[in-house]
């Protein structure tokens, strides 16, 4: 990425810049590594193996006998529960990357300067590592990133993890700072919590994502655009799909795998799935945050003008992941249970040993009594004054790269507008019992999209295939997609992600086209081998 690769040469002197080990992440975040935790009970976690995703609904492993039929939306629900603990699990340090240590268990209740170690989704390669210039490929998943890294920690012999961007070419720095995603076509700034801090956001790819960019040279742009030409002229002569091929030389564009594959059938257990990405949201910790409600890592942050600032502490408020299997496409999104308002269930008057609830939310300054406020935010003064509702101009500003940020940081006052589904929290009451004990007890499901269990979906219309064909209408992050709640998804944002090639006429929806709608933005950082 060009913006990438200015604030390295940029750092190289002003800040420490080496060359990353190979389970670095990269939001700095320096992680002080705890004592191995006492096992959590794997069978109230309905697995003998919980650090193992789910390879397919209702299927554990790829050995299993697949179902050819989804039961019903509560069996999403438990699968990407499932899904998101097995990420969260423990890494193993000084094992594969994305390794789970199957002798550790989920990080625990703990108080005071405690961090949490690396875990799973955290050593999942970042775009910015996968699609480099072609002549840097073949990479492998366990190897160092190549080229300079920007890590910014001193040599305090801390493991060091950096939040610092999404890493994309079709965008910049400051996008790990601004909200990631266009609302109405108006750029969306940054989300400030209330101790005036913002938040902080990257993504990641698992090794099934990472094994088929590799595979088909997808990180090469002429090998994308050749292969979605072809695919094309194919479709539109015989107005079917051409068959998928494992051959590394295949003509056509390949869809994004859903774990059958043959070039992933010698990855371990614990990565043979179709492909995983995530997306994170990150809080500093400071005020009156109680520190043991977040999953937290110590970290240093690269800013749009290229320096680095830390160590802070960081707690996680949001989590995306989207997975494909047999099943399709299955998105799912989590959140800190004190994002937007407070819920007693999480807290010691409801559960014993669990911490107390804050004085009030992390986006709202808001006790039990939350105020609603118009369109489901309000934008305020450094002091929480002279609040004003709306969207339009009162939508923070996008920070520009290359500048440095404001010392006047307006708060953002968020609401949840669309309440979680009564069927996710009947899952959530079951799940926070299970991971009672655990960090994770803290956390949330909002919602799943799926393909549509229930046919058909009345609030989608009949006979349309693709990403329209599913289970709701409305699945939002409030520190994620903070700005527009109502009548947002998954699917809305992502039916728009095509890999390189595709250009207006957009493909329509329908089984001939569906390799196409990759549901996956990723694709579109292939880089050429010119210039910076």
């Amino acid at each position: 990425m060009p913006g990438l690769d200015r604030t390295a040469r940029r750092l190289a002197a002003t800040a420490t810049v080496v060359l990353a080990p190979a389970l670095l992440a990269p939001l700095i975040i320096a992680a002080v590594i705890l004592a191995p935790v006492s096992q959590s009970n794997a069978q109230a976690l309905g697995s003998n193996q919980p650090w193992i995703m789910p390879f397919n609904v209702g299927q554990p492993t790829p050995s299993d006998p697949p179902k050819n039929k989804i039961a019903s939306q509560r069996d999403v629900y438990d699968f990407m529960w499932k899904t998101f603990v097995a990420v969260s699990w423990p890494q193993r340090i000084g094992g594969n990357r994305a390794q789970p240590d199957t002798g550790a268990g989920l990080a625990p209740w703990g108080a005071g300067d405690q961090s949490e170690g690396p875990v799973v989704w955290q050593s999942y390669r970042r775009p910015n590592e996968v699609f480099v210039k072609p002549r840097k490929w073949p990479i492998n998943w366990n190897a160092a990133p190549r080229g300079i890294q920007v890590t910014c920690a001193p040599s305090s012999g801390l493991e060091p993890l950096t939040i610092s961007t999404y890493s994309t070419n079709y965008s910049d720095n400051s996008d790990g700072l601004n909200q990631p995603y266009i609302q109405a076509n108006y750029s969306t700034g940054p989300v400030t919590d209330q101790n005036g801090n913002y938040l902080r956001y990257e993504v990641g790819m698992n090794q099934a994502y990472f094994t088929y960019v590799g595979h088909y040279r997808y990180y090469n742009p002429k090998k994308q655009e050749n292969a979605v030409a072809r695919f094309i002229k194919f479709v539109e002569k015989r107005n079917r799909p051409p068959k998928p091929s494992n051959k590394r030389n295949a003509r056509p564009f390949q869809p994004l795998p859903n774990g059958t594959e043959g070039f992933l059938t010698d990855l371990p257990d614990y990565a043979r799935q179709g492909i995983v990405e995530w997306k994170a949201a990150w809080k500093v910790l400071d005020g009156d945050d109680i520190e043991e409600r977040f999953y937290r890592r110590w970290a240093y942050f690269l800013n749009p003008d290229g320096f680095c600032t830390g160590p802070v502490k960081v707690g996680l408020v949001a989590l995306h992941i989207h997975r494909v299997t047999t099943h399709g496409h299955f998105g799912t999104t989590f959140e800190q249970v004190d994002n937007t308002n407070l819920q007693p269930a999480y807290s010691a008057s409801a559960v014993s040993g669990a911490s107390p609830l804050p004085a009030h939310a992390s986006l709202n300054p808001g006790g039990l009594d939350t105020p609603a406020y118009p369109n489901g935010y309000e934008v305020c003064n450094s002091l929480g004054q002279d609040c004003v509702s709306g969207v339009g101009g009162d939508i923070p500003a996008p920070l520009p790269d290359g500048k440095h940020l404001p010392r006047v940081r307006p708060i953002t006052n968020i609401v949840r507008q669309v309440p979680i589904p009564g069927a996710v929290q009947e899952v959530n009451a079951e799940w926070r019992e299970k991971l009672r004990g655990t960090v994770w007890f803290y956390y949330q499901m909002i919602g799943a999209q799926n393909p549509n269990v229930d046919t058909p979906n009345p609030d989608l219309g009949p006979g349309v295939r693709g990403a329209q064909v599913s289970n709701t209408t409305n699945l939002i992050n409030t520190a994620l997609e903070s700005y527009t709640q109502k009548g947002w998804s998954c699917a809305l944002c992502h039916q728009n992600a095509f890999p390189l090639g595709v250009s207006q006429t957009l493909p329509p929806f329908g089984q001939a086209w569906d390799p196409l709608h990759t549901i996956s933005f990723l694709l579109q950082n292939a880089r050429t081998n010119k210039g910076d």
